[in-house]
């Protein structure tokens, strides 16, 4: 769902002055890992040009489980 989104956004961006083969994602803490998750999905077709994460990678979460933290 979240590509379908996305290429609604692409195909209708030229519309509003962007240009659609320059669109950037940007995610803050969960919302980082969501653009890092995005960024391994859809590797062979992106429709992104370019991807902006703050303080939170697809990889993060799970340091925070307690087995993790144990052994750590």
């Amino acid at each position: 769902m979240p590509e379908q989104k996305l290429t609604l956004f692409r195909d209708n961006i030229a519309a509003f002055g962007g240009d659609p083969k320059q669109i950037t994602i940007f995610g803050e803490s969960a919302g980082a890992a969501s653009v890092d998750y995005y960024n391994y999905a859809y590797t062979k077709d992106p429709i992104i040009a370019g991807s902006i994460g703050e303080s939170g990678t697809a990889t993060s979460f799970g340091n925070k489980l307690p087995s993790t933290a144990a052994k750590n």
